[in-house]
């Protein structure tokens, strides 16, 4: 990539770099806005979901629980480990497709069982495909639309109740 140079290579295994100054850097003021206990990231084993479950722990300070959720079971097992390693904090992985709603139900059920009766603070809506080819899902629908539009509605409100007993008021992504 021309923005990043030859000599960058991602890893899980370091803990993250968080900015310390600058507008990116996390105030009292960041914090104060920014009162989620829970959180649930979708797609988060490789790319954008792998980062912010990297980084949500440094901006979000009363964080305590994260789930993970994602298809890639052993890839969000190394986030996970990450995340534990950098900051401590309790964190679950549930498997998740996207591209069939009654997958999509079940996944919430375990994401329920995971929380544990706890509220939902932050969902963040993360996973999806581009420039697939022409398929269709179990329940036949374009896969594209099923996964990035449907499936992330269907587990929005699946969660729903979850994200409602937010006593800090939940934040949908």
């Amino acid at each position: 990539s021309p923005l990043l140079p030859s000599s960058y290579r991602p890893s899980l295994h370091k803990p993250p770099r968080i900015a310390t100054r600058g507008p990116f850097a996390p105030t009292r003021a960041s914090a104060a806005a920014n009162p989620a206990k829970t959180a649930l990231i979708t797609g988060a084993s490789t790319g954008i979901g792998a980062q912010t479950a990297l980084r949500l722990p440094a901006v979000l300070p009363r964080l305590e629980h994260l789930v993970l959720a994602a298809r890639d079971t052993p890839r969000v097992e190394a986030v996970a480990a990450a995340v534990r390693a950098a900051f401590g904090i309790r964190v679950d992985m549930v498997p998740l497709e996207l591209g069939r709603v009654a997958a999509v139900r079940e996944s919430a059920e375990m994401a329920g069982e995971v929380l544990g009766g706890e509220p939902l603070d932050l969902l963040v809506n993360n996973a999806g495909v581009m420039a697939c080819p022409m398929m269709f899902s179990d329940d036949g629908v374009e896969l594209q639309y099923a996964v990035n539009h449907l499936g992330a509605a269907a587990l929005t409100l699946a969660l729903l109740p979850a994200l409602r007993a937010s006593k800090t008021g939940a934040r949908v992504v």
